[in-house]
């Protein structure tokens, strides 16, 4: 027997979550030359602090293995963010191959998983799927050419996308007699 874990749709918790969703696609489409710019720069940050704190453990390490392996790899990623900082563009690039791939199989994953465990009103989370599938290929097809605000624009079309589909599952659980989703 399969078991399926229950999500609480009719949740308060799942509606405000719902529109959080759509509220932030809408933010990150507003501002999309700037959500990608911010995105690069705290992705840059991000391999600063774990680059230096990586290294640092590899010299606390003085064992040829720790320093080599730690060392190593934090100073590589402490060169990537200094890198991504300074060439925020070419770390949006950068950034949009990886959200590329993210959409790509995010929107595999929502459509597989919605059609193989038979979900309740499956079909919006299918659809929410099939969105971000092709969104991911849109964006791969205009790689490396993409313009820079691609990605906030894509990634707030997505968060839209689940946000209205989380939305109108819970909205639709509330409705009375209508069947709780297991």
């Amino acid at each position: 027997m399969r078991r399926v874990i229950a999500v609480p749709l009719t949740s308060a918790w799942t509606v405000a979550i719902a529109a959080g969703l759509v509220a932030l696609g809408a933010l990150a489409i507003a501002m999309s030359a700037m959500a990608t710019l911010v995105s690069a720069l705290f992705v840059g940050w991000l391999l600063i602090v774990a680059g230096a704190l990586e290294a640092g453990s590899g010299l606390g390490e003085p064992e040829w293995g720790g320093l080599l392996l730690h060392g190593v790899n934090g100073t590589l990623s402490l060169v990537a963010g200094v890198l991504v900082m300074l060439h925020a563009g070419l770390g949006a690039l950068f950034l949009t191959l990886v959200m590329t791939n993210l959409f790509v199989v995010g929107g595999l994953v929502r459509l597989v998983v919605s059609i193989a465990a038979r979900l309740p009103r499956g079909r919006w989370v299918a659809l929410s799927g099939l969105v971000g599938l092709a969104l991911g290929l849109i964006m791969w097809s205009e790689l490396p050419e993409a313009d820079p605000s691609m990605i906030g624009t894509v990634v707030g079309i997505d968060l839209m996308v689940i946000g209205w589909t989380w939305l109108v599952l819970a909205l639709a659980s509330r409705r009375p007699g209508a069947p709780v989703p297991a």
